[in-house]
């Protein structure tokens, strides 16, 4: 019988993050992963930082689709003002 090549096994950060229901995910242009969590909320009408589980998006107003969200995203604050957040 043929050989197959076997996958090697996920590291356990992966694990952990999956059976916790996020998504293991690359981060940006980086080639490192992260485990990216969806939220309970996403895509809901937002002010304010406190009306989503993750953050509530400027351009949209409405609240992001994970968390953490990486790269520069202009968000609402909890006093509804605008400010400008990057993560990397």
């Amino acid at each position: 019988p043929p050989q197959t090549a076997q996958r090697p096994a996920p590291p356990p950060e992966q694990l952990a993050c999956e059976a916790k229901g996020g998504i293991w995910s690359a981060t940006g242009a980086s080639p490192l992963r992260t485990c990216l969590h969806p939220t309970r909320d996403a895509g809901k009408s937002c002010r304010k930082q406190s009306d989503c589980d993750g953050l509530c998006l400027a351009r949209s107003r409405t609240c992001a689709p994970v968390k953490p969200l990486f790269g520069c995203n202009p968000i609402l604050q909890e006093d509804g003002t605008e400010a400008t957040l990057c993560i990397d």
